[in-house]
Formats: C-alpha cells, sequence, structure tokens
C-alpha cells in the first residue's frame, strides 16, 4: 500500500467502520443481556478477560470501549487471582491480562487500581 494514498485511505475507512461496529456490537450485548463487564463474544456474552486484553494490547481498543465496564472486567478478573496465585508462577493468561489492565489504568489515571485487594 505503499505510495497508494487511495488504497490506504480505503482501509483506513474500513478499519474505522469496523471499530465503529465492534463497539455498537459490544455496547448492544451489554444492554441487551444486561451484563456490566466487556463481553468476549457477541453470541455468548462470556466473560474472558483474556479476550478482552487482546482488545486492549493488540487492537489498542482502550480508548473506545466503555470505560467502567472495562474497569469491571478487570477488577472482576484481578481480585480472585491475587488471592490464589501466592507462591505459583503466572500462567501466559495472567501475563498477557495483567499488561493489558496496566496500560488500562496507567492511562486512565487509575494506576492505584493494580494494588486493590
Amino acid at each position: 500500500m505503499v505510495g497508494d494514498e487511495a488504497r490506504v485511505a480505503s482501509t483506513a475507512a474500513l478499519r474505522d467502520a469496523f471499530r465503529t461496529d465492534l463497539v455498537a456490537s459490544i455496547d448492544r450485548v451489554m444492554e441487551t443481556r444486561a451484563i456490566d463487564y466487556i463481553p468476549a463474544s457477541v453470541e455468548l456474552a462470556d466473560f474472558d478477560p483474556t479476550a478482552t486484553a487482546i482488545a486492549v494490547t493488540i487492537a489498542g481498543l482502550a480508548s473506545v470501549l466503555p470505560h467502567d465496564a472495562l474497569e469491571r472486567t478487570f477488577e472482576r478478573y484481578w481480585k480472585p487471582s491475587r488471592r490464589g496465585s501466592a507462591g505459583r508462577a503466572p500462567t501466559t493468561a495472567t501475563v498477557r491480562t495483567s499488561s493489558a489492565m496496566s496500560r488500562f489504568w496507567c492511562a486512565s489515571d487509575n494506576a492505584s487500581a493494580l494494588t486493590r485487594s
């Protein structure tokens, strides 16, 4: 796409439209299923903070996802994982999710949340 400005613009428009539709879908699932966390899938409305972590770290969607729901998603994950992890090596899912949580909480000027129990 280097040098093809029309293709770059077209791809950017597709990306932006997809992002808008994705956020609208998440909002709708949260409303229709009466959930207060970011759902991992539209079909299941399931709680999966690792999937949400990918949305934050790889896709960079933290700024467009519902802030309160994103915070609740990570807090709901973080509290039990802190209680049961003493003395054990972290799993890859824990590392991935912790990275997303630190990015989110630091970006939201709420880094103290990492020390909550």
